[in-house]
């Protein structure tokens, strides 16, 4: 009888992760390919999104600021965050 227990205290153990990088690298893998698979765009639908924010921020925080206690760019992130995620579901 094998007993598995939790390990104590943070330890990412890197050598383990390293001499498993084949099956990180298929199982990361085959996430991207099935979450880009619904998307019209597919994995630049990833890249699109992470740039419209960027474009959007910065074009919009050039206008006059109605938010002068915080920074837009976050603030614009926040708000278009749903949205992005709803891309990938």
């Amino acid at each position: 009888m094998v007993v598995v227990e939790p390990r104590k205290g943070f330890d990412l153990r890197l050598k383990e992760l390293w001499n498993y990088r084949e099956l990180l690298f298929i199982l990361v893998w085959r996430e991207l390919k099935s979450a880009t698979s619904r998307q019209p765009l597919g994995h630049l639908g990833y890249f699109a999104t992470s740039f419209g924010t960027v474009v959007f921020s910065i074009f919009f925080g050039r206008l006059p600021r109605f938010l002068p206690t915080y920074p837009y760019p976050v603030f614009a992130y926040v708000g278009l965050l749903p949205w992005q995620l709803s891309l990938t579901l």
